[in-house]
This record gives structure tokens, C-alpha cells and sequence, in this order.
């Protein structure tokens, strides 16, 4: 079965996240999700194009092309509440070919049956996709019914709509790398990192309650990879596309995780950079040394605030003596710190925002 995978372009959102000047040269990075979707497909036999209309700069009329050209049956999208609109126009897209369309990430796990709606959507996945799409595209292929596969949402032929409950990949390790031969490699950049540069995820979900973060269905439990499955990868984007950086994007990198990595690039004497979110109170002096020796060199701190009283509302069981004093180590380390900050939290005043910016 053919299978379109597509990131298509943001219409109608402005970031406010970052200054203009930085938010034109932030760069692009790949699509990690749809690439882990691509190669659990490929090892099922079926055959894939990805198209990564950001990175590509591709018209509404170049995507139509690809789709025409390439013929799927089903066209996959992927979709944040930001970007939805430009899903929707990727979806009326391929229904202009009469292809059967499918709508997975974060917002599909929020507003599924709101998603469903829409006349140009026939599919859902909520939760992690790679077990359910190829599923999916056994049953369709195969003229099966497909009601008992778990994290698919549809229509039902009385119109109703079906919204299951959200599946999670049990065993990463297991995964087939992502299908970087499917991804334009060279088009990704990041203001804070080098080039060429890819993303990684070595762990997904997180254990932790802050108060401003939706809780995702992958964080109904925290599971890694082995770091010999994840130093391979590294190995291979090397190897294959010249990549002088990883940027993990996991969302936390604990001690024994962080511990066990780094001894593993070393073993191998893996020359690569990297860097990855973190929280502060996960670090310590000895484990920041170990870190910078095995090619860190930027940690992105989540501080969010600066006034001990809205620490404690955003719930990030951490303090500011905490912030200052990681700081400080991952600084004697050698290693580089970047900090994410909230502005205009809930409770907010002009004394607590002077504090996070001082």
C-alpha cells in the first residue's frame, strides 16, 4: 500500500514565542514523528513519500503534484493546534485526488472528535501512531474491518464518530530507525545549533506535573531506548549525512539515562556534539563533566520563573537557588546554558515578571 506522509505549512500562525528577528532565522528542523511513522511503515512493505512542505518551501500546487504523482491511497498528516489550519488545506488537498486522509499529533490527542468533523478528515490516531497506522493500512489493504484497532478514531456510517482510546510504543528499542532517506537532510538548521544538524529522541514522556504543560498521552509512562540502539543512530547519521550535531528533544534526561549515554559515546569514541532540554535539579557536578566529555555542550534548562511564590504555582518542585546553582556547574563543566522562561503565567504581576527577568 502507498502511503503519503506530509508537514505542511503553518497558515494563518504567528509565533509569539520568539522575536520576529529570531523567529525568520530559527532555522528548520526534521520531522521526527512523521519520520518514525515512514520506517514502521517501510519494514511493514509499504511504500512511503514524505513531504516536508516547510523545509521544501513547497506551494499548495507542488504538494498537489507530489500526491498526484506519487498516488497513495492513504495521505497522513501531522498537526499541532497552531498548525491546524494548514493541516485542513493539506487534507482538501488530497481530496482533490479522492484520497483517504488520516490527522495524528498532539492536536488529533486534544480535539479528536472536534478534528473529525471536518468532512476532509476520514482518519485519527491518538497517542503514538507507528502501531496503529500500519494496522490501519493491513485493513485497508487487505478489505478488513478495522473498529478494533486501538488509538484509531473515524466515522461511523450513522455519522457518528468513534474516538479510541490513545495508544503508547511499550518497547522504543524496538522501533526502526527513523527514514532520514525520506527527508530533504540538508535543508534543516537551528539558530542554537551547528550544521548539518539533525533531531533525536532517546526517551518519551515525562513524570513530571508542571502546571502549564499538557500532559500528553505518551506521558502515561516514561520509557528509553538503550543507549547502544541510541548511539547507533548517531553513528549512522553520521556516517550517511556528515551530522556534527544532535539535538535531543526529549522531554527530560535523567541521571542514570544521562549517565549511561555518555559513558556509551565515549566507549565507542563517537565524535559528535549534542545537546538536550533538561531540568535542574537532574544534574550534578560529577555527571555535567561526564556529559561535556562525551560531546555536550548546551543544556536547555526549563527555569520558566524567577519569583519563588510562581515557582511553586507552576509546580516545577524546584527552586531558584536550584536554577543558580546548575547554572553555575554546567558552566564549570564547560557546557553551554540555555533557559526557557513564561512570561504572563497565570497570577502574574509586574513585581513577579521583573523577577523572572532579572
Amino acid at each position: 500500500m502507498k502511503v503519503t506522509l506530509i508537514r505542511y505549512h503553518d497558515l494563518d500562525n504567528t509565533s509569539t514565542r520568539l522575536a520576529k528577528s529570531l523567529n525568520d532565522r530559527q532555522g528548520v528542523l526534521p520531522p521526527l514523528g512523521l519520520a518514525y511513522i515512514a520506517s514502521s511503515l517501510e519494514e511493514a512493505g509499504h511504500k512511503v513519500d514524505l513531504i516536508d512542505a516547510i523545509a521544501l518551501c513547497l506551494s499548495k500546487e507542488e504538494v498537489s503534484e507530489r500526491i498526484e504523482q506519487f498516488d497513495p491511497e492513504l495521505v497522513g498528516i501531522t498537526a499541532m493546534t497552531p498548525t491546524f489550519h494548514g493541516a485542513l488545506e493539506a487534507a482538501r488537498i488530497a481530496k482533490i485526488h479522492n484520497k483517504k486522509t488520516l490527522i495524528g499529533g498532539v492536536h488529533m490527542s486534544i480535539y479528536a472528535e472536534e478534528t473529525l468533523s471536518y468532512e476532509e478528515v476520514d482518519f485519527g490516531i491518538v497517542g503514538e501512531g507507528e502501531e496503529t497506522i500500519v494496522e490501519l493500512c493491513s485493513a485497508l489493504e487487505e478489505g478488513r474491518d478495522y473498529n478494533s484497532i486501538e488509538g484509531l478514531c473515524y466515522k461511523l456510517d450513522d455519522g457518528l464518530i468513534k474516538v479510541s482510546g490513545p495508544r503508547i510504543v511499550m518497547n522504543l528499542t524496538k522501533l526502526p530507525m527513523p527514514s532520514y532517506h525520506l527527508l530533504p537532510m540538508e535543508k534543516y538548521s537551528s539558530i542554537i545549533g551547528m550544521t548539518p544538524v539533525s533531531t533525536m529522541m532517546g526517551s518519551r514522556g515525562c513524570p513530571y506535573q508542571c502546571g502549564f504543560c499538557y500532559k500528553t498521552p505518551s506521558d502515561k509512562k516514561y520509557r528509553t531506548r538503550s543507549v547502544e540502539n541510541i548511539v547507533d543512530e548517531i553513528e549512522f547519521l553520521i556516517e550517511n549525512y556528515k551530522i556534527k550535531e544532535v539535538m535531543f528533544y526529549d522531554d527530560i534526561m535523567p541521571r542514570a539515562y544521562a549517565r549511561d549515554l555518555s559513558n556509551e559515546i565515549i566507549k565507542r569514541k563517537v565524535k559528535i556534539f549534542w545537546q538536550t532540554p533538561q531540568r535542574v535539579n537532574l544534574v550534578n557536578p560529577e555527571l555535567l563533566k561526564l556529559m561535556a566529555k562525551s560531546g555536550c555542550h548546551i543544556l536547555r534548562f526549563g527555569v520558566e520563573q524567577g519569583d519563588p511564590e510562581m515557582m511553586q504555582l507552576v509546580e516545577k518542585r524546584i527552586t531558584v537557588d536550584q536554577v543558580r546553582k546548575s547554572f553555575q556547574e554546567a558552566n564549570d563543566a564547560g557546557i553551554k546554558t540555555f533557559a526557557y522562561f513564561i512570561i504572563g503565567y497565570t497570577g502574574e504581576t509586574e513585581r513577579t515578571m521583573q523577577a523572572t527577568i532579572d
